[in-house]
């Protein structure tokens, strides 16, 4: 039995070496995970101030573009403007030049509308002065026949008498 109890406790020994072993272990592997987690967390730290870093950088350079894109859009406006007045201008411009020669046109059109006038009342003036002396050169010749005619009937009526017919 002793023999036993000899074996027992060796191997009671034997676990108790080996539980200081695992308990050693266990120490070591909490120290390692402590340290571990402090690295993690330094990680996680570094990352979260570099995140709050980059995301202060992206905020500014976010409000740059936007700034950049604000001031475009006023410097666009502002030329759109400026274009809009310059187009207004020359509207104003060509409808003023058209009117003038809207204007002008309508004088030159009078004008001829004056001188179509003046040349048709000389027309009807000549026309109806045409028609007279027509109707003048129409009884002069008839007045020329019946002279003519007056005068065959006297040279009839002569060489009638003269060759004693009459």
């Amino acid at each position: 039995m002793e023999e036993n109890l000899g074996k027992i406790g060796s191997d009671v020994e034997h676990i108790q070496s080996d539980i200081g072993e695992i308990k050693g272990d266990l120490r070591a592997a909490s120290v390692r995970i402590d340290d571990a987690r402090k690295e993690v967390t330094g990680y996680v730290a570094n990352a979260f101030e570099h995140n709050e870093s980059m995301r202060s950088e992206l905020n500014g350079r976010l409000g740059d573009v936007s700034d950049n894109m604000h001031k475009g859009f006023r410097d666009s406006t502002a030329h759109v403007e400026r274009v809009r007045v310059e187009l207004a201008e020359k509207i104003d411009d060509l409808r003023n030049r058209i009117d003038a020669l809207r204007a002008e046109m309508l004088q030159k059109f009078e004008a001829v509308d004056l001188r179509m006038q003046m040349y048709q009342r000389e027309l009807v003036h000549q026309i109806d002065r045409l028609k007279e002396e027509h109707n003048k050169t129409k009884l002069q010749n008839r007045l020329w026949c019946v002279c003519v005619g007056v005068l065959a009937v006297l040279a009839i009526f002569i060489l009638a008498h003269e060759f004693k017919l009459i």
